[in-house]
């Protein structure tokens, strides 16, 4: 599949397929091409996970029982994916965690915030908490969620020394979902780039194995 031979048309090229003729960069095109519902072959539908988790991180701000935990858990679970699938052609991470692998691959998230977003999601998936209080690491963070500022994390005042006061709004680190939402569909929109000019390296080798985790078939 040439993205880039004249008058290629993709949607014609994939008609003509089934889905066991399909490389593992063609998957990988239907998968990271979030903005379609689904691409026509020749005997069904193929439709992306990358699609509804998108569409529900867009949806959930519009209500406010969504718009403070799934901003979070969809955004972590996209970056997730993406760092444990993708890399920029002859570029390495030293990260194994697929969020940390996601931003410093695709994007300019320092160190610093890489941790702090991993940690808020590990307090996040544990118990629902949006607090971290680790005495072996001596890590105390607490975090809550905004909207507009701007910025995606505004880090506090003073650092937390992890005990329970009045008044802890000096120690909030916020972090804004409207720019993580932001962050990670600018992470997708660089891996398509990326795959359209040959220069998206695939951890996975097995097409199989790629269409039955992240790729929905629909009967035509």
């Amino acid at each position: 599949m040439n993205f880039n031979g004249n008058g290629f048309d993709i949607s014609k090229y994939l008609g003509g397929k089934n889905v066991d003729e399909l490389t593992i960069k063609e998957l990988s095109f239907i998968h990271l091409d979030y903005h379609n519902f689904r691409h026509k072959l020749k005997t069904c539908y193929l439709s992306s996970n990358l699609y509804h988790l998108t569409e529900t991180l867009s949806c959930s701000f519009n209500n406010k029982r969504t718009s403070q935990y799934v901003p979070l858990m969809t955004s972590f679970a996209i970056l997730d994916q993406i760092g444990c699938l993708y890399s920029p052609l002859g570029k390495s991470s030293k990260y194994k965690n697929g969020i940390k692998r996601a931003l410093d691959l695709f994007s300019e998230v320092p160190e610093s915030h890489l941790n702090l977003l991993v940690t808020l999601r590990h307090g996040l998936f544990h118990d629902g908490s949006l607090i971290s209080r680790n005495d072996k690491t001596k890590t105390y963070v607490f975090f809550r969620m905004i909207t507009d500022s701007g910025k995606l994390i505004s880090e506090p005042d003073s650092h937390w020394d992890g005990v329970f006061k009045e008044e802890l709004s000096h120690h909030t680190t916020r972090i804004d979902l409207k720019e993580l939402q932001k962050l990670t569909l600018n992470v997708l929109d660089t891996c398509l780039k990326l795959l359209k000019i040959e220069e998206l390296e695939i951890s996975l080798k097995d097409p199989k194995e790629l269409f039955y985790k992240y790729l929905f078939g629909i009967d035509l």
